[in-house]
């Protein structure tokens, strides 16, 4: 065509569509979804644009780690996920997940069904998920429909404790929720958190979306957690501003932040059917786990098994370079969710109005080589929208196949099966067993038998989660695979093991699947809390008479007792009840004395810190002593934890030497160059609040952390 003389050039008629822009009252002030209102109107995610393409999926479950959700409010409570296995206000734990009556999900801060917000960071980072679209109303989310899953670890003051947080990972892993929006952290590494969030992207490609903090520091070498633990299922989020700066808190990396997304200043739902502006990584987080879900939606519309890692490695593929993030986040640049959908095969040939094969037919149902609205070809050559790979050296294509591997399906010289399938998906490949070359080869050695062994910290945790239950579970596992194995409970044995007539959970003396012992009452004495046999040593695995979790008795001798077993275990010439440390035969422990501190709900070393696992040194719940030093308290390590300059007693933060956390009492940070603090804060910024020139607040509260910020806006210097 470049040779014809009447042809002076030749390009695509492209398709053009005009950009979907909602109907939500409050939409021209989401700058993060769509960006006009100043010098600089490219910094948004490309929300109108991306939904020409797709605007969520109603089916698609994202679960907000956070503060709770009002899950009343007009803008998100007919997105609130709603538990289909569980019966609401019954009392009874209907799914047997180990929560009654979880309808929106679960509070594990107050240990209850009820994840309302009542502190309004969470709701506000749903409403920038998943707020409803198009409804004439208030605010729109990067979904404009999907399953909002609330789980509330972080409490009224907007903190949350490890283990919780831990569990509502394991809550959503549980479920199956394929992405979730964590905007939290802290420098503290947990291996049992690392864990957690790594089970959930192996067994279940869980994408956990992560805040990469607000402290403004290079988190390569200031690590922020969850968002800096080395996993491929992470993605970590730096904030942007309207104008496409770096916010000045925002954390940054060139190895451990990798995207960014608009974080100043954002607009979305607040409880009480209220709306309000927030910043902070938190709320860039949730315009990055909103693409996530779009990409996640559409593709598997296309691909129902599509990789998390495909989804990740989309969105890292098709960011929008800022210079303000080159060179201190992994891909330089922001969230784009028109670029990540188009590098999707958008429209499949069997759904795009167009008659690819020139047969006169279009699109299925009308294309009889169509095999569904899916199908990305219309001609009857290739039956599958992969190739299989070539056949290796020594392999042989079936003649039903055509005998082109391309066609679907082939043997190798193993009679091992590759492809999807001869003439269609739907098809049956030929048995490779059948052809000629393969008779006379003898059968392939079975697999190597797995090896057995006891269960590591990493098993053990996985035997927790796979029983629904929140601490270590004894058992075996296999080597090649971090599953349990060889846990025999008789509440899911089929057995009736107490002959009574009643077999499992329709026996009386069953709590739940997880129970170990058919016969006993309602109460399971190695996991009640409770020190049954007077030895000191309370439940799984810290008393020795118990077996696991589920064992209904602490003193039946399962492991031989320290204070029976003839050994003069901690080496001081006395041996079992002539020590001094032994209550009875039953005491597990000849070192201890008539209490364990590290599980006795008493600060004794005066350190803000109590039992094991808070107090850093309790090495465990059987620890008799919290000072001991099992591990460096943060205010005698010689380590600024909490990054504000000061170490060890310097901080005020630190009580004393055995204080296991410098941050704690620590004022907020002075206000930057430019700053200026508000009157009702008593113009310093320790008293709680201040603002900095773009009008962004910072600290806790004027006045006590019940009190309320003053609003930036109101200052002199921001009109």
């Amino acid at each position: 065509m470049e040779k014809n003389p009447n042809v002076e050039y030749a390009e695509p008629d492209y398709i053009l569509t005009a950009d979907i822009i909602p109907n939500d009252s409050s939409f021209n002030q989401l700058y993060g979804l769509h960006d006009v209102g100043d010098s600089s109107p490219d910094n948004d995610i490309n929300g109108p644009e991306a939904w020409d393409i797709f605007t969520g999926s109603a089916d698609l479950v994202i679960a907000i780690i956070d503060s709770g959700v009002d899950y009343n409010h007009p803008d998100l409570n007919n997105n609130m996920w709603v538990n289909p296995d569980e019966i609401p206000s019954d009392g009874i734990d209907n799914d047997g997940n180990g929560y009654v009556d979880d309808i929106y999900g679960y509070d594990f801060c107050n240990n209850d069904p009820n994840p309302f917000d009542d502190n309004s960071h969470g709701t506000h980072v749903a409403g920038t998920v998943c707020s409803e679209g198009n409804n004439n109303q208030g605010v729109v989310g990067v979904n404009w429909q999907c399953k909002l899953m609330a789980l509330k670890f972080l409490c009224s003051n907007g903190g949350g404790s490890t283990s919780d947080a831990i569990s509502a990972i394991q809550y959503a892993n549980d479920k199956g929720v394929k992405i979730s929006s964590n905007s939290w952290g802290g420098s503290g590494f947990s291996q049992a958190m690392n864990d957690a969030i790594q089970n959930a992207g192996l067994s279940n490609g869980h994408i956990f979306v992560a805040a990469a903090g607000n402290s403004n520091q290079n988190t390569d070498s200031s690590p922020h957690y969850p968002s800096s633990y080395n996993l491929d299922n992470i993605i970590s989020v730096a904030s942007i501003t309207d104008s496409g700066a770096k916010s000045s808190f925002s954390s940054y990396g060139a190895n451990t932040v990798d995207i960014g997304a608009p974080g100043s200043s954002i607009y979305s739902t607040t409880p009480g059917n209220n709306y309000s502006f927030k910043s902070g990584t938190s709320m860039a987080t949730p315009h990055v786990a909103g693409v996530v879900a779009l990409v996640y939606g559409y593709l598997s519309q296309i691909d129902p098994n599509v990789s998390s890692q495909t989804v990740i490695q989309t969105i890292y593929d098709n960011v929008k370079p800022l210079s303000s993030l080159n060179g201190i986040t992994v891909t330089g640049g922001i969230v784009d969710a028109f670029a990540s959908l188009t590098a999707l095969p958008i429209d499949p040939q069997c759904n795009d109005d167009m008659d690819n094969d020139e047969d006169g037919a279009t699109d299925y149902p009308d294309d009889p080589d169509c095999l569904n609205e899916n199908d990305n070809d219309e001609s009857p050559d290739v039956c599958c929208l992969v190739a299989p790979p070539p056949p290796p050296v020594g392999g042989e294509c079936s003649g039903e196949c055509g005998g082109q591997a391309p066609s679907g399906c082939w043997c190798d010289n193993q009679c091992q099966q590759f492809g999807d399938c001869c003439g269609g998906p739907d098809a049956a490949c030929i048995d490779c067993s059948s052809l000629s070359f393969c008779e006379s080869l003898p059968p392939p050695p079975p697999p190597p038998p797995v090896e057995e062994g006891e269960c590591i910290l990493t098993s053990q945790i996985n035997c927790a989660q796979e029983n629904n239950l929140g601490v270590p579970t004894q058992g075996t596992c296999e080597a090649s695979l971090p599953v349990c194995t060889g846990l025999s409970l008789q509440c899911s044995d089929g057995i009736d093991n107490d002959t009574d007539g009643a077999i499992d959970l329709a026996d009386a003396g069953c709590i739940n699947s997880d129970d170990d012992d058919e016969s006993d009452g309602p109460q399971q004495e190695c996991s009640d809390g409770i020190d049954n046999d007077g030895d000191t040593a309370i439940d799984f695995p810290d008393d020795l008479g118990c077996s696991s979790i589920g064992d209904n008795l602490e003193s039946d001798g399962t492991q031989q007792p320290q204070c029976s077993d003839g050994i003069d275990n901690d080496t001081d010439g006395a041996i079992d009840l002539a020590d001094a440390g032994c209550i009875n035969s039953d005491d597990d422990d000849e070192s201890d004395g008539p209490q364990q501190e590290c599980s006795d709900g008493i600060d004794n070393d005066g350190d803000t810190a109590i039992d094991f696992p808070d107090d850093l040194g309790c090495s465990s719940i059987g620890d008799n002593l919290e000072s001991d030093g099992t591990q460096q308290p943060q205010c005698s390590d010689g380590i600024d934890n909490d990054g504000d300059g000061l170490i060890d007693l310097l901080d005020p933060g630190c009580a004393n030497s055995d204080d296991d956390d410098e941050s704690d009492d620590d004022p907020p940070p002075p206000p930057p160059p430019g700053g200026e603090c508000s009157g009702e804060c008593g113009g310093q910024a320790p008293s709680g609040c201040w603002c900095d020139n773009l009008c962004q607040q910072f600290g806790d509260c004027c006045g006590g952390a019940g009190a309320a910020c003053v609003d930036c806006p109101t200052l002199n210097f921001c009109n």
